[in-house]
C-alpha cells in the first residue's frame, strides 16, 4: 500500500507540474512538503495541501475505482484521486468541503469497523456509479489562483 501511495503522490506531482503548477522539490527531484508537516497530507503546491489517493482497476473492470482511507479529521484542503486501468489513467480532484458534504458521516461509505464503527475512515467506489458528481476533472485545477 505504502508503494502505490508513493507512486500516486509522484504522478500527481509530476501531473501537476505538466499542468502549470510549481512543485517543490528536493535535490534529488522527489517532490516535498514543509519542514514539519507530518503525514496528514501528501502534497503542499501552491500553499494548499493535498491528499493523494491511488487506485488500479478493481476485478478487471476497466474505471471501477476504490478509493480507501478518506479522513475527515486530517488536515488537507484538497483531494487527487487518481484512477489507473491497465492502458491509461485519469485524475479528479475535489475540495475537503465536498467530502464533508457528500462522503463524511455516510454509513454507505464508512470504511473501517463495520458501518457502525467509531473509526473515521471513509471510502468511495466508482463500480455502477460512475465517477461523483462532485469530482472535477484535473484540467480543471485552479493552477492561476495558486503559483503567481
Amino acid at each position: 500500500a505504502k508503494a502505490i501511495g508513493s507512486a500516486g503522490e509522484k504522478i500527481s506531482a509530476d501531473i501537476l507540474e505538466m499542468i502549470g503548477c510549481v512543485v517543490p522539490r528536493n535535490k534529488k527531484g522527489i517532490h516535498k512538503k514543509p519542514k514539519g508537516s507530518g503525514s496528514e497530507f501528501d502534497l503542499f503546491i501552491g500553499k494548499v495541501k493535498i491528499e493523494v489517493k491511488y487506485s488500479h482497476a478493481w476485478d478487471c473492470e476497466l474505471n471501477r475505482f476504490q478509493w480507501q482511507q478518506l479522513r475527515s479529521k486530517q488536515d488537507y484542503e484538497r483531494v487527487l484521486f487518481v484512477g489507473c486501468n491497465p492502458n491509461d489513467m485519469d485524475m479528479w480532484w475535489c475540495t475537503k468541503e465536498d467530502l464533508e458534504k457528500h462522503v463524511f458521516g455516510k454509513k454507505s461509505h464508512k470504511q473501517h469497523g463495520g458501518k457502525d464503527g467509531e473509526q473515521d475512515t471513509y471510502w468511495i467506489q466508482t463500480w455502477r456509479h460512475g465517477i461523483p458528481s462532485y469530482f472535477k476533472h484535473i484540467s480543471t485545477w485552479p493552477v492561476q489562483n495558486e503559483d503567481k
